[in-house]
């Protein structure tokens, strides 16, 4: 965050390896926030697309790795789709507001 910030902005070609390493503690205090074991998952999403290119080959690059360890399928999401089903997900639906839904 410290690097974004000290640029005003998202850097686009921040390095893939200041990331990944990142990623594994963040999805592990999702879990523990959510208290949710890798039992309790169906599946992963992951966006493929548009967006930041190194954003998407680091989140592609540890998504793939995690089906396979939990036994779950893997599916590729439009990153504008992910970000409608994330607000759905969390303020869900009023069709009155929103005729989409």
């Amino acid at each position: 965050m410290d690097e974004h910030v000290r640029f005003g902005g998202v850097v686009r070609r921040s390095p893939r390896g200041r990331t990944c390493p990142r990623l594994v503690p963040c999805v592990r205090e999702a879990m523990r926030k959510a208290e949710a074991k890798p039992r309790d998952i169906g599946a992963i999403a992951v966006t493929v697309g548009p967006g930041l290119a190194t954003a998407l080959l680091v989140g592609v690059a540890a998504a793939k790795d995690t089906p396979a360890a939990w036994g779950v399928p893997l599916y590729g999401v439009h990153t504008l789709a992910g970000h409608a089903a994330a607000d759905l997900l969390e303020h869900g639906c009023a069709a009155a507001t929103q005729p989409w839904c």
